[in-house]
């Protein structure tokens, strides 16, 4: 007999055959991008929830600290001039504050060099430390005197190779001596400008040269860029003392080496800004706004955390819908992304069975195997049911042992190696028919 095949003439939806069939072979890569989808929205749900609870513990280890009841606030009559911070440990007062100078660093500059001219060779020794007298005291009261401070003295060696004032001001940083410096350029040349990089009197500098020239404290080489007004060098002049910030607590002068006061008060830190022309009103109380603040803030996240899950978890049986994440299931309501059904080798069966009449199973308990039934075994044992053998599922007669060949369930009800599923679906995940 020949080899025919449909033509035109037919009569056939060859095309709507074909378009069936290829719907049908896409159904399993659907059914797993429906499958990834689903998974993606429970990974960014688990996600959301995750900021959520970690936001809410936040907010409750402020409630649980003392810290959080007992903050306090700093009030002040002039807060373009004073500012202030305060910790528990500061108590509930009241005092008046005058700035009389502020804080500043010590500034040098060198005489006009030419632009990219040799400056000199040798080495500079920088230490830091307080000034007193002379020129760093407002009335002339004898020559200048230097107290060394606890940093120990920098050596920086100029050669040849750094023989500019935009190497030597590069090696002067480089070596982190508590000084910078910088070249300024102007149209009659460059000169090189040190500043003490803190503010407050003990962060004054002072920079002896050893000149390869062997003169060390004359206008010409590297002793040039030296500032000893102590031994009358004749190198860098002064431009800026060092200062102290000076104040008055309620009449009583107190200093800082820069513009915070951190430990006048206990528990108080005031920063200043300006010299004041009249004294500054400054109290100290209780904030309770602050606490307030805090329950509101833990109201506000328990709140959110509280819709988030009602909304992933919610079901409705009216139209089966349901949130992202799993919701309770009684039997009755599926629960999200799991079938309706026991579950067995990892693998949901297609229907809820029916309760059985069985001495280990106790309706509504959980299966050991991961789901809820409405009649599950207690144990992995086949028992009898109402005459059939079963494995704690269905009193229809699920059998105990082997398997189905070829799709097909032989034998009768009873029988301890056929079941009779009337067309349902197999737990193997076959269609078996009965014969």
């Amino acid at each position: 007999m020949g080899i025919s095949s449909p033509g035109i003439g037919s009569g056939l939806d060859i095309q709507g055959i074909v378009a069936k069939l290829v719907a049908l072979e896409k159904q399993p890569i659907q059914q797993l991008q429906v499958k990834a989808s689903g998974l993606n929205a429970k990974l960014s749900a688990y996600g959301q929830l995750k900021s959520q609870i970690a936001n809410l513990q936040d907010q409750a280890a402020k409630l649980g600290s003392t810290s959080s009841w007992e903050t306090m606030s700093v009030k002040s009559s002039n807060a373009g001039a004073l500012v202030g911070t305060a910790t528990s440990a500061a108590a509930p007062t009241a005092f008046s504050m005058e700035v009389s100078q502020l804080a500043r660093a010590q500034s040098a500059g060198s005489a006009v060099f030419g632009t990219g001219s040799a400056v000199g060779t040798g080495t500079l020794k920088i230490q830091l430390g307080a000034w007193s007298k002379g020129d760093f005291t407002p009335e002339a009261d004898g020559a200048a005197m230097f107290a060394a401070g606890a940093d120990p003295e920098v050596s920086i060696d100029i050669t040849a190779a750094d023989d500019t004032l935009a190497k030597v001001a590069a090696k002067i940083n480089a070596a982190n001596a508590g000084v910078n410096a910088t070249v300024l350029r102007d149209a009659s040349g460059e000169r090189l400008l040190m500043r003490s990089s803190a503010t407050g009197e003990e962060s004054g500098f002072r920079i002896q040269a050893t000149d390869d020239d062997g003169l060390n404290t004359d206008g010409t080489g590297l002793s040039r860029l030296a500032f000893d007004p102590e031994n009358a060098t004749s190198g860098l002049s002064l431009t800026q003392t060092a200062r102290d910030t000076l104040a008055t607590i309620n009449g009583i002068d107190v200093k800082s080496k820069n513009t915070t006061f951190a430990d006048a008060i206990d528990g108080l830190t005031l920063t200043v800004a300006q010299v004041t022309t009249a004294p500054v009103e400054v109290s100290i109380q209780r904030d309770t706004a602050g606490a307030r603040a805090n329950i509101t803030a833990f109201i506000d996240s328990y709140n959110a955390l509280n819709s988030a899950l009602a909304a992933m978890t919610r079901y409705n049986p009216a139209d089966k819908s349901a949130g992202t994440l799993p919701g309770r299931f009684d039997g009755s309501e599926p629960a999200v992304g799991a079938a309706p059904a026991c579950w067995r080798n990892g693998r949901a069966r297609r229907r809820v069975w029916p309760a059985v009449r069985h001495r280990r199973a106790v309706p509504g308990r959980w299966h050991p195997e991961g789901g809820r039934h409405q009649a599950g075994r207690r144990d992995g044992q086949a028992r009898r049911s109402q005459g059939f053998f079963c494995d704690g599922r269905d009193g229809h007669g699920v059998r105990r042992h082997g398997d189905a060949h070829q799709g097909l369930c032989y034998g009768h009800v009873g029988c301890r190696r056929a079941v009779r599923y009337q067309n349902q679906v197999h737990p193997r995940g076959r269609q078996a028919q009965y014969r």
